[in-house]
């Protein structure tokens, strides 16, 4: 009993006399590298939506550049701080950005913003587009597209 209690007490001594922690190698990213991979992720995300805006020709004949415009649910919240009070149109946008998608989710908005297009690509490579409308204030869905995309990867770049 007494040779078990010697080992107990040589192992508590010994961990307290070595340190707890780890010293680990604090690992930075350059800013060249963060450069880098903010560009790549762009190019995904303008990769990711030129593949699921081709999908769906018609809606690039609603497309008039000046006419277009996106949110994404970071726009939203943007949107809601800056008004400072909850918004029930605004809100009811918030549940179609919930899931798995590769990339963003966008609500595309084509001239007079009585209908909308919920875009994006699912981790399938499906390109899904869902057409909400507003009724009483409230954004709701009245269709849902789902058609086969192009396989886009992320290309991480190797740096520092």
């Amino acid at each position: 009993m007494k040779k078990y209690a010697v080992i107990i007490v040589s192992l508590v001594a010994m961990l307290n006399v070595y340190p707890n922690n780890t010293i680990a190698k604090e690992y930075t990213l350059s800013a060249d590298c963060k450069e880098e991979i903010e560009q790549r992720h762009n190019q995904f995300l303008d990769s990711v939506f030129d593949d699921v805006l081709n999908t769906y020709q018609y809606l690039n004949t609603e497309k008039d550049d000046d006419n277009v415009f996106y949110f994404t649910m970071e726009d939203l919240f943007h949107i809601i701080t800056l008004i400072g009070e909850s918004n029930e149109s605004i809100d009811s946008l918030n549940q179609f950005f919930i899931g798995e998608s590769m990339g963003e989710r966008r609500i595309y908005f084509f001239g007079e913003p009585k209908y909308s297009y919920l875009l994006y690509k699912d981790t399938s490579h499906n390109n899904v587009m869902v057409k909400l409308k507003r009724v009483d204030g409230k954004w709701v869905e009245v269709g849902k597209k789902v058609k086969n995309g192009k396989a886009i990867e992320l290309d991480q770049p190797k740096c520092n």
